[in-house]
């Protein structure tokens, strides 16, 4: 019985590992269908709640994210009172979503200094349930001025936004990944989460990606 229960677990370990194989060595490439991923994007509303959005390519200097799948990058500007939050989205296979391509790469890469450590930020939202997100700070000099902009990241692969210990693992079942970045320009580091316009624009972003990337969830 024993010998037939190790066996059992061994089998099952067996199949996930190859199911994980398969993901990260690209055999379920033609399950990845960027054209559907583009079309999801698209589906967005660009009036969420108080948030009016447009497409700016330009709101972040950011290298390289395109290489990884499709990607929208919007301004969010709230008609009440002004506040700016930028959504970055791109889709692509678990593995290499998560690799080279966090913030923590890609804002280094782009001139940027990490200061303080990451944060985990669970955001209570506007339709019931949290969204899960890490949260780092960069800056940038410009002369005598200093820029600071606060990234809030997180992935879904079914409609639920976590921040698992080992996401490649956690999402190697799913052909394809959202990434998100929601973005927002700081005075200073340390300033605190709870009053930060970013969450409340996340409250109202996360039911709206939810419908328009998943609408069979």
């Amino acid at each position: 019985m024993i010998r037939l229960s190790l066996l059992i677990v061994v089998a099952a370990l067996l199949a996930l590992a190859g199911m994980i194989h398969a993901t990260w060595t690209n055999r379920w490439e033609k399950a990845n269908d960027p054209a559907a991923v583009v079309s999801a994007l698209g589906r967005i509303p660009y009036m969420i709640d108080a948030w009016a959005g447009k497409e700016d390519k330009q709101a972040l200097s950011v290298p390289d994210l395109d290489k990884i799948g499709p990607l929208t990058i919007r301004q969010y500007v709230n008609r009440v009172n002004g506040n700016v939050s930028d959504l970055v989205l791109t889709a692509g296979r678990p593995g290499p979503i998560f690799v080279n391509h966090l913030p923590t790469d890609c804002y280094p890469a782009a001139g940027f200094t990490q200061v303080g450590a990451i944060q985990h930020c669970s955001v209570p939202l506007k339709d019931g349930g949290t969204a899960d997100f890490h949260v780092a700070c960069f800056s940038k000099s410009s002369g005598p001025l200093e820029t600071y902009r606060r990234v809030y990241w997180s992935f879904s692969g079914s409609g639920d936004w976590r921040i698992p210990a080992n996401p490649r693992v956690a999402y190697a079942r799913y052909p394809s990944v959202y990434k998100l970045y929601v973005v927002q320009n700081i005075l200073k580091p340390g300033e605190p989460l709870d009053n930060d316009s970013a969450r409340a624009f996340i409250q109202v972003l996360v039911p709206e990606l939810r419908k328009a990337l998943f609408p069979n969830t």
